[in-house]
């Protein structure tokens, strides 16, 4: 029978300390922190964030066919493209996915100041440069007013139902990954 995936304290929402421009050696400290945080955990706690970002990263895999074609028929339209948004930045959560999924480690943070326009891995002629599972959530999770549209005149009811699914079976995972930051933030700050 498989594992139900529970939190280990009651974690509703993601926490929001790193949401903020952070220059290079800070980002390498977190980076460092975040890695020893994840070895020095019990093997029980290794295996269900291990788990968690996997299940993550499969979702955010099957996502990606859907965002692509909702991108492709929206943002080259766009005159307020979102990733050049000054809220946009990894969380917590999103690094320590990262550092458990061990696929990518981002080099920097989106942003290293107040004063840079755009996203580092934005570029004007391709986009974000990153992949999907790679980028900070919110560059998964929020669809525009027009994508929406198209998304509405694209796929039936029951697409819309398993992309739902898919995020709501992300969002849950990130929880149980919050839940994890709680422990993190009492252990290093």
């Amino acid at each position: 029978m498989k594992r139900i995936l529970h939190p280990r304290e009651s974690v509703t929402e993601e926490p929001n300390f790193l949401r903020r421009p952070i220059g290079e050696n800070e980002w390498k400290e977190i980076q460092k922190s975040l890695k020893n945080y994840v070895n020095s955990s019990s093997p029980e706690h290794i295996l269900l964030m291990k788990e968690v970002s996997l299940s993550i990263a499969s979702n955010i895999h099957e996502l990606d066919k859907f965002m692509d074609l909702l991108c492709a028929k929206t943002c080259y339209l766009c005159s307020d493209i979102c990733c050049h948004a000054r809220g946009v930045f990894y969380n917590e959560v999103d690094l320590l996915f990262l550092t458990v999924y061990g696929d990518f480690y981002p080099p920097s943070q989106t942003r290293s100041s107040q004063d840079q326009k755009f996203c580092s891995y934005w570029e004007s002629t391709k986009g974000c440069l990153l992949p999907r599972v790679s980028r900070p959530y919110v560059c998964t999770w929020f669809i525009c007013g027009d994508q929406v549209a198209v998304l509405e005149s694209l796929f039936d009811a029951k697409t819309h139902r398993y992309l739902n699914a898919l995020y709501n079976t992300i969002r849950h995972g990130r929880l149980i990954l919050a839940s994890f930051c709680t422990e993190f933030y009492s252990k290093n700050i």
